[in-house]
């Protein structure tokens, strides 16, 4: 807080604390500070809505205050609060400009076609996308991590039980992404999406005008956890099986997660092509398979359990190739799953 009033909530920070007098001060733009009392920020909100015409500014405006409030609390640079006026006004002023100059780049674009590519050899391809369902009053995420043949290593769906913007729930779509990837041990990877603004907006290394903004800088936090990290654009229908997975969320109470898998009706027959064209693919060296398998016991796995997963991946050649293109941390998942389906 600037001041050492006793009440510390919302409305008092960004509207009634004495020291932001000067934000607060034009009579033509809020007369109504001295005059209209409030009991919380939310009714401040509505009463803006129904009353005034300047909701955009006041979002700004508050948006300023707070992220303000936080550099100066954090000991870093921040702006003067005799400045958050002219500063909100210009930055209101940039962002109404460019979103007409995105409209217009949107008009005078000529459609292009592109297929899904490969990461290059030491990377995976993360995809990931978004769905809103308005009579439901949700929006969902879906992610699929493949490898440079096109194997998928993890995907997963999520609802977000509320009706996100689609630029917002989009850009946490990224953000849920990159936590997904780490978590499975990706640190080398293509992040793809059909959302223009969101790729532009996670390349640019200065901070962008637009109203999700904070994902945005979330989602470049998170992208610090990676050794290396691309980022590409692709059209929707190249997006597809993404786009799936969070259409696919829908359907389930909260999170699923597909380790190596898809949900199966989301297969096409091309996928299911591919996939079998690699699952045929190359021999099995089953003594370095029995090496690699018997080495974690020094992760504290039972030496009997761990024959019975090798005996497991004799029978089964793709799991097995699974299991040795693995690094430790993925190998370890593989591992706690599979014994899971023996207890």
């Amino acid at each position: 807080m600037r001041c050492r009033a006793a009440t510390k909530d919302s409305l008092h920070a960004l509207r009634l604390c004495s020291e932001l007098d000067l934000v607060w001060a034009e009579p033509e733009l809020w007369s109504f500070r001295g005059e209209v009392q409030f009991v919380s920020f939310k009714e401040l909100l509505s009463w803006i809505i129904r009353h005034t015409q300047q909701l955009e500014l006041f979002a700004v405006t508050v948006w300023s205050i707070w992220n303000q409030r936080n550099q100066a609390r954090l000991n870093q640079p921040a702006d003067a609060i005799h400045q958050i006026t002219h500063l909100s006004k210009t930055w209101l002023v940039e962002f109404q400009a460019r979103q007409v100059s995105q409209v217009s780049i949107l008009i005078h674009t000529q459609p292009t076609r592109c297929r899904w590519k490969p990461p290059p050899l030491s990377c995976f391809k993360i995809n990931f996308d978004r769905a809103n369902f308005p009579k439901e009053k949700k929006s969902s995420i879906g992610v699929v991590i493949r490898d440079n043949r096109g194997l998928v290593i993890a995907s997963c769906s999520n609802v977000v039980h509320q009706m996100l913007g689609s630029s917002d729930i989009e850009t946490m779509a990224a953000m849920w992404a990159l936590t997904f990837a780490s978590n499975v041990g990706v640190r080398r990877a293509v992040l793809e999406g059909d959302s223009m603004a969101v790729i532009t907006g996670l390349r640019e290394d200065e901070k962008v005008l637009v109203p999700y903004r904070l994902l945005l800088e979330d989602a470049k936090f998170l992208s610090e956890q990676f050794d290396e990290l691309l980022y590409s654009h692709t059209k929707r229908e190249d997006n597809s099986l993404a786009h799936s997975l969070a259409r696919y969320a829908i359907g389930i109470p909260d999170f699923l997660v597909w380790m190596e898998d898809v949900p199966s009706q989301l297969y096409s027959l091309k996928e299911i092509t591919v996939a079998l064209k690699e699952i045929n693919w190359g021999l099995v060296d089953f003594n370095s398979l029995y090496s690699e398998v018997m080495a974690m016991v020094v992760d504290g796995y039972n030496e009997d359990m761990l024959a019975t997963a090798f005996d497991h991946m004799r029978e089964n050649k793709k799991a097995a190739r699974r299991f040795l293109a693995k690094n430790a941390k993925l190998r370890k998942l593989w591992m706690d799953s599979y014994l899971l389906t023996r207890l």
